[in-house]
């Protein structure tokens, strides 16, 4: 009789466990459209939506901007643009009171109290996809073209644009200020899954992009963020399009990485330092996930299925 309480008992503290597991382990944020990236100034939040179109890097018209809270509440679906249209957005960047848009063969900015455009250059025929951006200062960002295997600079004052480096298939982008050092992740030449992480000094075309050490060799990179002062945090769609993603974990003290399973596909994330808070874009389930930097384990992870 004890036997069989004790065992009822576990039973109940397992199913306790388990519920609190999945209910600690994400938020599901629903109302997109392909979502492909995620960012925020600290206080306010926007997800881009490629858009319904089955052509997702065509000049369709179909994409859009929404504004979600930081607790992952629906705002304004359909925010940006107020006028005018984008066509594939992707990557953003903030800087003051510009949000700044790769949209396949321009970078487009839009003032987030007024919604008016307030930048605009268009590279034209000479660009592939505009895929990320990444604020360096006031006056410049960089952007990754990843179907011409390089990654630009903008200069948002004199709007004198840079080419700063040739690397297979650049998507990601993230500048760490503490250290000047510039990283890209990239989905390989043709996206064909042999992608890496490279980093440079500083982010002028005199210093040369190198091998991350210890890094990954294979997948197919979207995102990545710092984690802390001595990781970095990859989004990988791994085999698109069969959609088993995973999310990785680059340590840059040992020069060593760790691979956390989804089971689906993750996109261009954000991370609030602040609350220590994953937004992460499914784009082909039309959703966010909001997590806590702290269920970075497999175990948790698991359960984003």
């Amino acid at each position: 009789m004890k036997t069989k309480n004790i065992i009822n008992i576990a039973a109940v503290f397992v199913v306790l466990f388990l519920t609190n597991l999945k209910s600690e382990a994400q938020k599901v944020v629903l109302g997109f459209s392909s979502p492909e990236s995620v960012v925020s100034n600290g206080k306010r939040f926007f997800v881009s939506n490629i858009g319904p179109g089955n052509n997702k890097v065509g000049k369709d018209g179909d994409g859009f901007i929404s504004e979600i809270s930081s607790a992952g509440k629906m705002r304004i679906s359909h925010f940006l643009p107020d006028t005018g249209k984008l066509n594939s957005p992707h990557g953003m960047a903030i800087i003051g009171t510009t949000l700044y848009v790769a949209d396949i063969d321009r970078v487009v900015g839009y003032d987030i109290n007024t919604r008016a455009k307030v930048f605009e250059v268009n590279m034209g025929e000479s660009a592939g996809l505009l895929n990320d951006i990444a604020s360096i200062n006031r006056d410049l960002i960089v952007v990754s073209d990843t179907f011409k295997d390089i990654v630009y600079a903008i200069n948002i004052q004199t709007r004198a644009i840079t080419g700063i480096g040739n690397v297979p298939g650049p998507n990601g982008l993230v500048y760490d200020e503490t250290k000047n050092l510039l990283y890209v992740c990239t989905v390989g030449h043709h996206s064909n899954g042999e992608g890496q992480m490279y980093v440079k000094s500083g982010f002028g075309a005199d210093s040369p992009w190198e091998t991350v050490a210890g890094g990954p060799k294979s997948g197919v990179f979207d995102g990545i963020e710092i984690l802390n002062a001595d990781h970095l945090l990859l989004s990988d769609w791994i085999t698109y399009p069969s959609l088993k993603g995973r999310l990785v974990i680059y340590d840059k003290q040992q020069n060593k990485y760790q691979s956390l399973p989804m089971g689906t596909e993750p996109a261009d994330m954000f991370i609030d330092h602040h609350t220590n808070l994953i937004y992460l874009p499914q784009t082909a389930k039309d959703r966010v996930i909001i997590l806590k930097v702290r269920q970075l384990n497999r175990r948790k992870i698991a359960l984003l299925k």
